[in-house]
């Protein structure tokens, strides 16, 4: 999974709705509860706080499922609600 892309679009303040979407995505991600196998994941998310602290999400997506793992722990992966996939 070390493999991914750097990003190419940055929000920052000004971009709070969107940022909204992905923090409501991570907020409400269900754990699965059993092994799963994955693919190399479509985004990574990097998120930086006001405090300097960082955190990093593979991030996979379709039409109409998604899933996150966070990078400090990805022997658990969640399943994202669909109706933010659209907005994602």
């Amino acid at each position: 999974m070390n493999d991914v892309k750097e990003p190419h679009i940055f929000y920052g303040q000004e971009n709070a709705v969107e940022l909204q979407t992905f923090v409501d995505a991570i907020k409400k991600a269900k754990k699965v509860n059993s092994i799963v196998d994955v693919v190399k994941p479509d985004f990574l998310l990097k998120i930086a706080f006001e405090n300097k602290t960082t955190s990093k999400h593979y991030l996979w997506l379709s039409s109409d499922s998604g899933s996150i793992i966070n990078k400090e722990d990805t022997h658990t992966i969640y399943t994202l609600p669909s109706n933010i996939i659209e907005d994602l």
